[in-house]
């Protein structure tokens, strides 16, 4: 596996930090380590510019002057594809799922700052949204423009080569530290992360127990999805990757009434951080899955000398919303 031959545009600061939470560890009675890619830097962090690395220079190679991308009202992966198009000297249109606020807050703001159209479409969802991104682009094209498309969360093969990198950074993290991580733990939002820890650690050898959160309720298709991208990000690396949708875990018993939706225990997990860590989650993705950890901890869910790793896919700019 050769990732570093894929054309990447760098946006991020690597690595992203990795340690240990000794007071949440003592806490739980478990080890607990911490991957800060809240602290990727750029935009105010967050997961999703790994993935727009990739994506973005494709964007470039083809021509592209115009970004359009879909995505919830606070979205995280619209805030960081918002700031990169700009910073890349491209027009930006985010096509976002909800009704248009009477103030910008939060992500929201960060998109408004660098100039992005919005387009606001109250109930429609991830496939409706992408086919009026297409309708948007297919005008844009007609105007002379040359726009790139981006799907839900940059979830596509090329995207989840980002976290085939992450995964290559934190087998090295490990080495450095002469650990063993047993378990990873994650949001699983729109299947690209998990999908790039599942190819990186199959192509790795890494052997994690890869626990994906679930951040909404009721997506039976999400495994299939993930090992569909999974595959895809193998064949860009000219490997095979064999995993069925039965192997890929994701646990929605935490993602409480919908997406972007408290839960009692999110709530509770981002006090604990803040308190115990001063680390700062969000409501819509690490609060749920940092819960998660916290209750299988407590209802014994690890073996006595698991290694947890927990990656905070960033997403704090909504506590602001």
């Amino acid at each position: 596996m050769d990732i570093e031959k894929l054309p990447r545009i760098g946006l991020a600061f690597y690595p992203t930090p990795l340690y240990r939470m000794d007071r949440l560890s003592n806490r739980l009675g478990v080890e607990v380590f911490v991957k800060r890619d809240d602290l990727t830097g750029f935009a105010f962090g967050g997961n999703k510019v790994r993935k727009l690395e990739y994506l973005l220079a494709r964007a470039v190679d083809e021509g592209a002057d115009t970004v359009l991308t879909v995505g919830a009202l606070q979205s995280n992966h619209c805030r960081q594809s918002a700031v990169a198009a700009r910073f890349l000297g491209m027009d930006i249109h985010l096509i976002l799922r909800g009704s248009r606020p009477e103030r910008n807050t939060g992500n929201l703001l960060v998109s408004h700052l660098v100039d992005a159209h919005f387009h606001f479409f109250d109930s429609l969802e991830g496939e409706e949204l992408e086919s009026e991104m297409e309708t948007i682009a297919e005008r844009l094209r007609a105007e002379g423009r040359r726009p790139f498309t981006i799907p839900l969360g940059g979830s596509v093969p090329l995207g989840a080569m980002g976290y085939v990198r992450a995964a290559q950074e934190i087998v090295q993290q490990q080495q450095l530290l002469g650990l063993q991580f047993t378990h990873v733990v994650f949001p699983s939002g729109s299947g690209g992360t998990h999908a790039g820890l599942l190819a990186g650690n199959s192509l790795l050898g890494a052997g994690w127990k890869l626990l994906g959160m679930g951040v909404a309720p009721g997506r039976p298709r999400l495994p299939a999805k993930v090992c569909e991208i999974a595959s895809g990000a193998g064949q860009i690396l000219g490997e095979k990757i064999a995993i069925s949708p039965e192997e890929v875990v994701i646990i929605e018993k935490y993602a409480g009434q919908g997406y972007g939706l408290q839960t009692p225990e999110s709530c509770e997990a981002i006090k604990w951080l803040a308190q115990e860590e001063a680390i700062f989650l969000d409501h819509v993705y690490t609060g749920k899955a940092m819960a998660g950890l916290i209750h299988m901890a407590r209802e014994g869910a690890f073996e006595e000398n698991a290694r947890i790793l927990f990656i905070h896919t960033g997403g704090n700019v909504e506590l602001f919303a």
